[in-house]
Formats: C-alpha cells, sequence, structure tokens
C-alpha cells in the first residue's frame, strides 16, 4: 500500500469482505420482521427447483433486478440483453437451488433476488484449477454437495422501489434454516463497498469478522 501511494496514488475507493458465522435458527426479531413486511407490503418468497423452471417463469428478470440494484453503485456499468443471456445461460445451469431466494410482489412482479453457492476452491485446488480431464467431476461434486462447511454469499439485490421496506429479513428467513441443513459453518461474503452501509450492516448483525479489504487506487494527471 505504502509503495503504491509512494508512487502518488491515492485511495478512490474500498471493498471489504466477511467471513459471518450462521446463527442455528432464524432470529426472532427477523422472523417477526420478515412476516410484517409480508404483510404490509404484499411479498412473499418464491422459490424454483432448477434454471428451467427460473427462465421459464422470469426470463432475465433477474438480471434486471440486479441492474437495478446496484445501479448506484461506484463503477456501476449497466448490462446488454446479450451479457444478461450469456450468464443466464452460462451459470444458472450450475446453481444449487435450495440457495436462491426469489422475492415477488403481489403482480408475481421479481423485486428481490439471493444467490450463494458451495465454496469451491478446495475443488478447483485438488483438480490444479484444470477442469479436464476429469476436473469438473470435483467441481460439479461440490456444487452439488449436500453438506458443506464453507460456504459464498455471492449477492443480495432488491429493486429500487423496494428497498429500505426490510425485504433482506425474507432473505435470512429463508436460507438460515437451509445453511444449518448443509451443515455450513461458515458464510463467505462477496467483495462489498466500504461504503455500502446497507448491505453491510445486512451480516455484520451477526457473529462476524472482516478478513480481506481491496483498493481501487487513482491518480490525478
Amino acid at each position: 500500500m505504502k509503495h503504491v501511494e509512494a508512487y502518488g496514488l491515492e485511495k478512490e475507493a474500498d471493498w471489504i469482505e466477511l467471513q459471518v458465522f450462521p446463527p442455528k435458527d432464524v432470529p426472532e426479531r427477523i422472523d417477526r420482521l420478515a412476516e410484517m413486511v409480508k404483510q404490509r407490503y404484499h411479498v412473499r418468497i418464491v422459490k424454483v427447483k432448477d434454471s428451467r423452471e427460473l427462465v421459464k417463469r422470469f426470463g432475465i428478470e433477474y438480471m434486471d433486478v440486479i441492474d437495478a440494484a446496484y445501479q448506484k453503485l461506484y463503477n456501476f456499468q449497466p448490462m446488454t440483453d446479450k451479457q444478461k443471456n450469456y450468464y443466464k445461460d452460462m451459470y444458472f445451469q450450475f446453481l444449487n437451488f435450495d440457495f436462491v431466494t426469489l422475492v415477488v410482489n403481489e403482480k408475481e412482479e421479481l423485486v428481490g433476488v439471493g444467490l450463494g453457492m458451495p465454496d469451491i476452491a478446495p475443488a478447483l485446488r485438488r483438480c490444479g484449477g484444470k477442469l479436464l480431464p476429469f476436473g469438473w467431476y470435483h467441481l460439479i461434486k461440490a456444487l452439488k454437495a449436500k453438506h458443506m462447511e464453507r460456504f459464498s454469499f455471492l449477492l443480495i439485490a432488491v429493486r429500487p422501489d423496494y428497498q429500505d421496506k426490510g425485504v433482506n429479513a425474507l432473505f435470512l428467513q429463508d436460507q438460515i434454516p437451509i445453511i444449518n441443513q448443509y451443515g455450513i459453518k461458515t458464510l463467505e461474503t462477496t467483495s462489498m463497498l466500504e461504503t455500502n452501509t446497507k448491505v453491510l450492516s445486512f451480516f455484520m448483525q451477526f457473529d462476524h469478522r472482516q478478513h480481506k479489504r481491496h483498493r481501487a487506487y487513482i491518480k490525478t494527471i
């Protein structure tokens, strides 16, 4: 860090990552909040069993919610429809849909999405980072595991008109029992802007530790 700053670069933005240790049960206050939000804003949790059902029901609306939710974040660039379809086709087929939480309103519009996946780092180390000839087996085995100790929480996105209404409580109400069902001991968050207090507070209400920090530098020329 000092080496970089010695060249005249200054901090532009920081992202932090947390290790979160999930509770054994859904905290009562979160359960109450989730039920209140459901009644007040007429939203509910929806689960789908696979990528075909997700696409058939919502198309690329899943990606639209992510785009809308993140538009105010640092260095945001909206996805094109081509990109949305590419990511849909590339990644949806590998998801464990137990860890996909969807929130819809009374019009059956998608207003919130949450997504996580097993930690695949051990599988990648086992196959040396190579999918061929047999590396894919270790990767698929990790993705489809029914018991795991570490889990990566990839994203939570809520449509702007439903933000600040407590919708995040629905993700916790849905996911905490599933997390414990799989025997997960540690959740790894994705990188979060240190100024994104909404998302940080979502995770910091649980036992946690910050263990990573990333920084973007800028230099005025």
